[in-house]
């Protein structure tokens, strides 16, 4: 059997005392020190004479008194307890070393997929790359994530563009597209608020500011969306050439002009 890995091994105060009733310090001392030397070299030796080094003892008759009760634990040069006890502790000591390296292999895919990781296996960078393969799940996974992310991208790239569409229909304005756009994708307006944009549109293009010489006073579709122009409370009622006050003064001066010019030349003659 192997060396042990292990400095220590575990100990059942009451099993050894139960097992050594009745037992003197010699035998019980001769025993524990058996015990430890078999685990950490895998068995205790043939030659008596090692063993009674092995129990620190001097005197022949003590030793060969205490060997005779303490040998009948030991069959073949191994204690059956105790080598269960330590097959039990080596496996499992290589499950977690096993485990371990599973884990340090999926740290190190992560961390090359782009995840970010505070500790690495140690060890040679270029033994533990050599010694990683990548999982092929684990790409695909990630593939596959990828995939959908683009793919909900674009669909929510093309329902932007449709909802522009159906806004730059009914604007007025159709200048600088471009400015409007990046606008409207930085809003990122859905339909409930496309709906109010419309019948906001379609208040404006009653009023006086929006119908007057030719629609030159209305917006640049980009500033309306920067502005947040569909917010604006907009007076109701249809402009009528004429009913600005300005242009009833401007025409009042033109037929006082024309009144008095009229006047002068009929004087002179």
């Amino acid at each position: 059997m192997a060396k042990s890995p292990f400095e220590f091994y575990p100990w059942y105060p009451k099993d050894f005392h139960v097992s050594t009733n009745g037992w003197d310090r010699h035998q019980k001392g001769l025993y524990r020190e058996l015990l430890d030397y078999q685990w950490t070299q895998g068995r205790i030796p043939d030659d008596e004479t090692l063993i009674m080094k092995i129990g620190g003892f001097k005197n022949n008759g003590a030793f060969h008194k205490a060997w005779e009760v303490v040998r009948k634990k030991f069959k073949n040069g191994i204690n059956s307890r105790l080598n269960f006890e330590k097959k039990k502790a080596i496996k499992s000591y290589k499950l977690k070393v096993a485990g371990g390296k599973e884990g340090a292999k999926r740290k190190y895919i992560n961390y090359l997929d782009g995840q970010k990781y505070s500790r690495l296996p140690k060890g040679d960078p270029k033994d533990t790359h050599k010694d990683t393969i990548r999982s092929p799940v684990g790409n695909n996974i990630n593939n596959n994530n990828n995939t959908l992310k683009k793919k909900r991208n674009t669909k929510e790239k093309k329902k932007r563009v449709s909802l522009f569409d159906k806004f730059w229909e009914v604007y007025p304005r159709k200048v600088a597209k471009e400015p409007a756009l990046k606008a409207w994708n930085k809003l990122r307006p859905d339909e409930a608020l496309l709906e109010t944009m419309l019948l906001a549109i379609q208040k404006a293009k009653n009023t006086h500011e929006w119908q007057k010489d030719e629609g030159q006073y209305i917006p640049h579709p980009a500033t309306w969306l920067n502005q947040r122009r569909w917010e604006d409370v907009i007076e109701t009622g249809t402009y009528q050439q004429g009913d600005d006050p300005f242009d009833k003064r401007l025409r009042e001066a033109e037929r006082r002009l024309i009144h008095d010019k009229s006047k002068t030349s009929q004087k002179n003659t």
